[in-house]
């Protein structure tokens, strides 16, 4: 199979002026246009003029809702979609499409004008309904909540009843989410990414829930309703959220139990979300009045919290991605940052803690 090194990118089909098709083989079933968003935290201690720029140009721009039905598509790797004549499909979404994820090009042979798939991949043929939402880092948590579920639950709003493309392995918490959205694991269509690639005489290919932190008023919205009730009690819980024993050294609090004796002291709960089930998440945060901590995958379970529920974030002034105010802006729910002195790479900083006790103080009398 070639693949040519020429593109199509969606964004550029979805003109909203004329919504040109660049390809026969590629209609819009759906589509509504992007948006502005105002996200104005209530707190943003300890950050620069620049890195609120910085906020701002990242949180801003919400993308477009929008379904694309494509006939003779290829799937290769984690992502990669290439149509009838070999041009690769390109969302425009930094997690989508990807050429520079490294076993996205361990699949593909440079041969000067395009790529020749390698001849160890076999293809397989799809003939059922489905829609694709292979795409890098579908192993992590957070990208679950802010990127796979929204897509599954707004195809599902607006009838489809088809299956869902993932590749292999599905992590062990996959599952359960998939439980507690209401999706069917039978409605999962999975590939090993490194030995096969997936042929569709026709498939649905959904937008992203986000450009960069600013998420789409469809999506998000689309899988809170998935959810079961909010429970009849109003929330009280003030919980933080802790990334101690998480096995991972990037983002690194130096001072982590200075930071978590202040939460404590301010009558919150330390939660490590790794101990708990989906199930028990999904209850603790609907139950949260006030839900705070390092930012991270554990943080996004505020989509299973009220709109009354106030978040607040502890980070780095490195430009780390703001995921958190994008999420909780599109859930109606207050936002504020507290941001540390870096002390080293991966994200290694520290928190002063007389603002995180001012922090604290602010929540608890706002």
């Amino acid at each position: 199979m070639k693949i040519s090194k020429h593109e199509i990118r969606i964004r550029n089909i979805l003109d909203e002026a004329s919504l040109a098709i660049a390809s026969q083989d590629i209609r819009v079933l759906l589509y509504d246009k992007a948006t502005m968003c105002n996200v104005q935290p209530f707190l943003f201690l300890n950050g620069s003029d620049e890195l609120h720029e910085f906020f701002t140009a990242h949180t801003r721009q919400a993308p477009p809702a929008y379904v694309v039905e494509a006939d003779h598509i290829t799937l290769i790797g984690q992502g990669l979609i290439v149509d009838s004549k070999g041009r690769r499909l390109i969302a425009g979404v930094h997690e989508v499409c990807r050429m520079d994820l490294a076993q996205n090009l361990s699949l593909l042979i440079d041969d000067g004008k395009c790529y020749r798939l390698d001849p160890k991949i076999r293809v397989r043929d799809i003939n059922e309904d489905a829609a694709i939402l292979s795409q890098a880092g579908q192993g992590v948590y957070g990208h679950w909540l802010v990127d796979i579920l929204p897509r599954m639950a707004f195809l599902d709003s607006i009838g489809f009843q088809g299956k869902f493309v993932l590749y292999e392995p599905l992590a062990s918490f996959q599952i359960p989410l998939l439980n507690q959205f209401g999706i069917a694991l039978e409605r999962i269509i999975t590939y090993q990414p490194k030995q096969e690639a997936l042929q569709f005489r026709r498939v649905l290919i959904p937008c992203a829930s986000r450009w960069k932190s600013g998420f789409s008023k469809m999506l998000v919205p689309a899988a809170v309703r998935r959810l079961p009730g909010q429970k009849a009690m109003q929330p009280q819980a003030k919980l933080y959220i802790s990334r101690q024993i998480l096995k991972s050294s990037s983002r690194t609090i130096i001072n982590r139990q200075e930071l978590e004796a202040v939460a404590l002291s301010h009558g919150f709960d330390i939660i490590y979300p790794e101990r708990l089930s989906i199930a028990e998440q999904a209850s603790l945060f609907s139950s949260a009045a006030v839900v705070a901590g390092e930012y991270g995958s554990g943080m996004h379970n505020s989509i299973f919290s009220s709109p009354a529920c106030k978040v607040l974030v502890f980070q780095s002034k490195a430009r780390f991605p703001f995921i958190q105010a994008g999420l909780s802006n599109i859930m109606g729910q207050p936002v504020g940052f507290v941001f540390g002195e870096t002390a080293g790479d991966r994200g290694t900083f520290s928190i002063n803690c007389h603002d995180a006790d001012h922090a604290f103080s602010r929540l608890s009398h706002s």
